[in-house]
C-alpha cells in the first residue's frame, strides 16, 4: 500500500510540474510551436536540432514554371540524455493516448505537383523499459508481480537522428519556404516531453556481437554489414537489442546508422517493419554465447568464407553460428 501511495504522489508532482501552464487550447500540456528555417540555419530547442538540407535542384522541363527540390529533413538529439514523451497516467491509472509525432516540417510554398509532399513529420520510436508489473494468475486469480518489457512512450536517443527525404515542387525562382512545428498534434498534451529541470536519464545498453569461431565483430563500418576486426570506439560495431513487447523476440538496431538487422537482401533496414527484422536469441551450452535465429524458420546467422550468411543447414564447425554478446 505504501508503494502505491508513493507512486501516486510522484505522478502528481510530475504531472503538476510538467502540465502547470495553460496552452492555446485551454488544456494543460504542450502546444504547437512553429519556427521558420532556412537551409543554412538550424533551430535548437531543449537539446534538439531541427533543420533541412537541399540535396538536389532540378528545373522540370514539363513544368517550366516550377522547380523540383530534393530535401532532407532531420531532427537530432544533440544532448547526452534521451528525450522521452511518456505515456501520461491519469488518476484512474489508465494510460491516455499519445501521438509520437514530435515535429512537423512544412514547405509553405510547395505546390504538391505530381502528388509530391508538402510536409514531413518526425515520428519517434517506441520506448521500452523493463519494469515490475502486476498480472493476474489465470490459474488461481491471484495478483503476481512479473518483470517484463513495458512501452512507456516514445523517445529520441542521445545522438539519434530522425529524418526523411522528399521531392517537393515550388514556383520557379523561389526557394523552399520551410517551417518546423513542435508538438503538432493536440494529442501530445497527454504525453510528457522531458526537458531540463524534469529530465530523467534512460541508460541505453549497447553490445557487440562477436563471432565465437573467428573472433570478429558484426559491424557496418564500410557502409554494409560485415564481420571483421574492429577499432575501439566504433559505433558501427555497437548494437542495441530491443525486446518486442509480448514476445520473446528482439529487434537488433545499429548504433551508428540507426538501421536494423534484417534477413532481407542487404542485411540492414531503415525500419523493422516485417518479420525479417525480428530475431530470436537462443542460449547455447556456453555461457554468454548465443544463436541469432530467424523466427519463422529457425535459420541461424553464421560466417562462411568471411561472408555473413543465414541458413538452417550449418557447417561442420557449428561455432561459426555462435555469437558472444559483449557489453
Amino acid at each position: 500500500m505504501y508503494n502505491k501511495i508513493y507512486s501516486f504522489l510522484v505522478c502528481c508532482i510530475l504531472w503538476y510540474s510538467v502540465f502547470g501552464q495553460d496552452n492555446n487550447y485551454g488544456v494543460k500540456g504542450f502546444y504547437p510551436q512553429t519556427f521558420e528555417l532556412t537551409d543554412t540555419s538550424n533551430f535548437f530547442v531543449n537539446g534538439l536540432k531541427a533543420g533541412y538540407e537541399i540535396k538536389e535542384i532540378e528545373t522540370e522541363s514539363k513544368k517550366e514554371d516550377q522547380t523540383r527540390y530534393r530535401i532532407y529533413f532531420y531532427l537530432t538529439n544533440i544532448g547526452t540524455e534521451a528525450k522521452i514523451m511518456y505515456q501520461n497516467m491519469d488518476f484512474g491509472g489508465h494510460a491516455g493516448p499519445i501521438n509520437n509525432n514530435l515535429a512537423l516540417f512544412k514547405c509553405m510554398n510547395a505546390t504538391g505537383a505530381r502528388f509530391t509532399n508538402k510536409m514531413a513529420s518526425m515520428e519517434l520510436q517506441p520506448c521500452y523499459m523493463m519494469a515490475k508489473v502486476e498480472d493476474k494468475d489465470c490459474a488461481n486469480g491471484k495478483v503476481v508481480i512479473n518483470t517484463r518489457s513495458v512501452n512507456i512512450g516514445y523517445w529520441i536517443k542521445p545522438g539519434e537522428t530522425v529524418s526523411k527525404t522528399y521531392k517537393m515542387y515550388v514556383p520557379q525562382n523561389e526557394k523552399p519556404n520551410v517551417t518546423v512545428t513542435f508538438y503538432p498534434e493536440v494529442a501530445n498534451q497527454t504525453g510528457t516531453f522531458m526537458q531540463s529541470g524534469n529530465q530523467q536519464t534512460v541508460q541505453q545498453v549497447f553490445v557487440r556481437l562477436k563471432n565465437f569461431a573467428t573472433n570478429t565483430y558484426l559491424n557496418n563500418q564500410s557502409g554494409f554489414l560485415q564481420c571483421t576486426t574492429m577499432e575501439q570506439g566504433w559505433w558501427s560495431a555497437d548494437w542495441e537489442i530491443i525486446p518486442i513487447q509480448g514476445t520473446d523476440n528482439f529487434y537488433i538496431r545499429n548504433r551508428w546508422k540507426n538501421t536494423y538487422l534484417t534477413a532481407d537482401n542487404g542485411w540492414l533496414s531503415d525500419s523493422p517493419n516485417n518479420t525479417a527484422s525480428i530475431w530470436s536469441i537462443q542460449e547455447t551450452q556456453t555461457p554468454n554465447v548465443f544463436y541469432i535465429k530467424r523466427i519463422n524458420n529457425n535459420a541461424r546467422i553464421y560466417i562462411e568464407g568471411g561472408q555473413l550468411k543465414i541458413s538452417s543447414n550449418y557447417l561442420n564447425n557449428e561455432n561459426l553460428s555462435k555469437w558472444l554478446i559483449e557489453k
